[in-house]
């Protein structure tokens, strides 16, 4: 059996936790050193783990959220960059580079729909509003890092 990156991470925290931690109770910054180095492997661990995943969700959320927008009444340099946004072909790579340079490519017309969207009357921009909340709610929940408890 060959072991997931998340799994060798998660291992190397519990190593240095288990077994380095210990023979350093009486040295603060040494054992400080380590247990942040520990943590920081938990949640390198978590991401490699579903790091392209949440991306992708990411992605796709915010193509969904510029197809949803195209019928208001938007300024039309926003509305142009909408319906480029929501066009650009999905990721063939699933490496968290080009996933993370895509996802930045996207958030630009987010912020912008964001702002326009608070300042239409209207149900439908209403509408459109608590999906952007909604989507930045799961996005926000789906990045959390867990701290596995000690011992």
């Amino acid at each position: 059996m060959t072991p997931r990156m998340e799994q060798v991470a998660f291992g190397m925290a519990g190593a240095l936790a288990e077994r380095v931690l210990p023979h350093l109770m009486h040295t603060s910054y040494p054992l400080g050193t380590a247990g942040a180095t520990a943590a920081l492997l938990v949640f390198m661990a978590q991401d490699m783990d579903r790091g392209a995943q949440r991306r992708m969700d990411e992605i796709t959320g915010m193509k969904r959220l510029y197809e949803a927008a195209a019928g208001l009444p938007l300024a039309p340099e926003l509305a142009a960059s909408l319906l480029a946004a929501a066009a650009r072909p999905l990721p063939t790579s699933l490496s968290l580079g080009m996933l993370d340079g895509e996802r930045a490519v996207l958030l630009a017309p987010l912020v912008a729909l964001h702002a326009a969207v608070e300042e239409l009357p209207g149900d439908d921009a209403r509408a459109v509003e608590r999906a952007i909340l909604a989507h930045l709610r799961t996005t926000a929940d789906a990045r959390a890092l867990v701290i596995p408890p000690a011992g």
